[in-house]
């Protein structure tokens, strides 16, 4: 069966993303998310190449479904709350605060613009300590499905004496943009301080297995959004190519809800590392718990 031509697909993408909150995310992320969902639904698919119309209740019926689809697996959570134009001109104001009181004020500001950071403001400083203090303090670092985390780069401590280099990567393609803006800033400050944003799409294995190697890899909160509920085999092919000697994967420890969970740990996480024999460590804290794991090969 013929599919739709590429310039229906880019009817559905533009649809897709006249929603808000998707408007950020790579155009090149939805069409993969079009494709894959009609490939899995050919009877939807069917019915749409045969009748192609933007009002019809067939493409409405897509589009409300790739919605839903980017939604699970684009990790949106971590858009919540967050005015990309206020977090710019905050970027602006950490920049040109004079003083160290002046900066930490504001970064305070930045760091609670948006839900991601919000909810880790509580415990960025504890955690950065407790995991260095097991990996080292890294001079690479990947950030993969990062979000704006990278904003918390402030709180890490590094030591740019030595040269740092930071990647992030996400599929939200606005958000890369403004946390380019944001390490071309932070050279302009520590000149050792090297850090880049690109898009990309974690389950495309084979780009993953090329970044950058790094000393540490943060995949904070990612494996749930790779796995979507049908086992733990992404997440792993994902850890698997990641180009780090450590990884750190984190995951709520409370359910939509806010309920606490009754078992916080992922004993499917544990027993991945004892058959990888990779060893790990745990920091847990009240919203989210967090793998330290050292992978005994870089693939």
């Amino acid at each position: 069966m013929v599919g739709l031509t590429v310039e229906q697909v880019n009817v559905v993408v533009a649809e897709v993303q006249r929603k808000k909150e998707l408007q950020g995310i790579s155009v090149d992320f939805v069409a993969k998310a079009v494709k894959d969902f009609l490939r899995k639904n050919t009877n939807l698919e069917k019915k749409l190449v045969e009748k192609f119309h933007a009002k019809s209740a067939i493409f409405e019926e897509v589009v409300k479904c790739v919605r839903a689809e980017l939604r699970r697996s684009a990790g949106l959570f971590s858009q919540e709350g967050g005015d990309l134009k206020q977090i710019e001109e905050l970027i602006q104001d950490y920049f040109t605060a004079k003083g160290k009181a002046a900066k930490e004020k504001v970064l305070l500001s930045l760091l609670q613009s948006h839900a991601s950071t919000l909810e880790r403001l509580p415990i960025y400083s504890s955690l950065y300590t407790q995991l260095f203090a097991i990996t080292g303090l890294p001079t690479k670092v990947l950030d993969l499905g990062c979000g704006l985390n990278p904003l918390s780069i402030p709180l890490m401590k590094l030591e740019y004496g030595k040269n740092v280099e930071y990647h992030a990567y996400d599929v939200h393609a606005l958000q890369m943009n403004m946390l380019g803006d944001f390490f071309e800033r932070m050279h302009v400050e520590e000149s050792a301080f090297n850090g880049e944003g690109g898009v990309l799409d974690l389950l495309e294995i084979e780009k993953v297995k090329m970044l950058p190697k790094a000393e540490v890899a943060l995949l904070f909160k990612v494996a749930d959004v790779l796995d979507k509920n049908k086992g733990h085999t992404k997440s792993e092919e994902v850890f698997r190519a990641v180009p780090a000697r450590w990884l750190v994967v984190s995951f709520a420890t409370k359910t939509m809800s806010g309920k606490r969970m009754t078992a916080p740990r992922r004993i499917w996480m544990e027993w991945m590392c004892d058959r990888l024999r990779w060893s790990y460590k745990v920091i847990e804290f009240e919203n989210e718990i967090f793998y330290v794991i050292k992978k005994e090969t870089i693939q």
